[in-house]
């Protein structure tokens, strides 16, 4: 089965945490535009396949997180477990400081601290990575970003 990238927010609070529900495609949430166009509706979204850590488009339901595990006490989670997640990554200083979830094949949902107009020049997204320091490079790929769009 795959890990498909959708934002913890999509699984109603009435189903159950092991149920998959569709994506709502009218749902805007966007901060980081990740490619060179834009579109604010997709009907595809990004996931990861658990065996080759592939990005490809796919229409998907919603995956589910591990609610047991975290990085919690020491314990390190398991790789490609949140698939979803991505990182802000800082061209100087060739490390991540904010992170951000994929909510489709363009946009990464992050918080507004995170981000200011030279972002786009100054930060890339980071995504397959387990771990930063020393990610594998046939899953982990690096994409920059072309928009930064704040909500308020």
């Amino acid at each position: 089965m795959p890990f498909f990238l959708c934002h913890f927010s999509y699984i109603p609070r009435y189903s159950t945490i092991n149920t998959p529900v569709p994506i709502a495609k009218q749902d805007p949430y966007a901060a980081l535009n990740i490619f060179q166009r834009v579109e604010e509706h997709s009907d595809s979204t990004v996931f990861l396949d658990n065996t080759s850590g592939a990005l490809s488009d796919d229409h998907c339901v919603c995956g589910v997180r591990n609610s047991v595990t975290r990085i919690v006490g020491g314990e390190e989670t398991l790789q490609h477990e949140y698939p979803w997640h991505a990182a802000i990554y800082s061209k100087l200083e060739n490390r991540p400081f904010c992170g951000g979830s994929i909510i489709n094949n363009q946009w990464i949902l992050t918080a507004a601290h995170c981000v200011n107009s030279s972002l786009p020049t100054m930060a890339s997204i980071l995504i397959g990575a387990h771990n930063w320091v020393t990610p594998d490079k046939s899953v982990a790929k690096k994409v920059a970003i072309s928009q930064v769009t704040c909500s308020h």
